[in-house]
């Protein structure tokens, strides 16, 4: 299990990636310290005898009022992002704000969707899917007549987007409404607009499949950053 120690030196790291994705993190100058990430990492993979690497790393921003909220579950197993707007500064400073952004990203933790809505899923995702589905009718002995197919088929694609897409979801905190109706009633409660923008959401066992014991998930706003931008990263350590 990746020590404390190493995950704290390793969060810094995140810091780095101000620039966006696809910039060059270990050119970049160590916030804190002195010389560059690179540089950094080097001498910490020195002091600890593990080796460290940055697997990748994304950037969520905001336009106008909101928050970008991070979440770190299962001690730095999973990392969420979320960016969430609000239609004024004053709605989105607020305790409901708040709770309801901390409530989502612990949701996309929990349930791990593949999309924020039905309407961002592909094409291609959908006819793939319907495919899986086609394929396990023709195995079923119990299945219904080839001509009840399609019907069928249309009933588990709709269940299978309320899996895979987060406002379709049913929420883990109130079981009786899904993300998004949370989502509108909270709306209703502050009377302005509540958008999830995006969510990012890393999993250590995912990317790590060699070796899931070693590494940490992050997510973190940055101190002295706009508070509408925090950062997630893979970061893997191992022997």
């Amino acid at each position: 299990m990746i020590s404390a120690t190493l995950r704290h030196a390793l969060l810094a790291f995140v810091v780095i990636a101000i620039g966006g994705c696809g910039a060059d993190l270990g050119g970049e100058a160590f916030p804190g310290g002195s010389g560059t990430v690179e540089e950094t990492r080097a001498a910490l993979v020195g002091k600890l005898g593990e080796n460290i690497s940055v697997r990748r790393w994304e950037r969520i921003s905001l336009d106008g009022p909101g928050k970008v909220h991070s979440y770190v579950h299962l001690g730095g197993k999973v990392g969420v992002l979320l960016g969430v707007r609000a239609g004024t500064d004053v709605a989105a400073k607020t305790e409901l704000f708040g709770k309801f952004s901390d409530d989502t990203a612990m949701q996309v933790a929990a349930m791990s969707p593949l999309y924020l809505a039905a309407s961002e899923v592909p094409e291609d995702a959908k006819k793939k899917q319907g495919a899986i589905f086609e394929a396990q009718l023709g195995e079923d002995p119990k299945a219904p007549p080839k001509d009840k197919w399609p019907r069928v088929i249309e009933g588990k694609l709709a269940k299978w987007l309320k899996e895979v897409c987060l406002l379709e979801q049913q929420s883990v905190l109130e079981n009786d409404h899904s993300v998004e109706q949370v989502r509108q009633k909270l709306a209703k409660e502050l009377g302005t607009d509540v958008v999830l923008a995006r969510f990012v959401r890393y999993e250590r066992a995912v990317l790590l499949r060699t070796a899931p014991d070693i590494g940490c998930a992050v997510s973190m706003h940055v101190p002295g950053v706009d508070p509408n931008i925090s950062f997630a990263a893979e970061i893997a350590a191992a022997n």
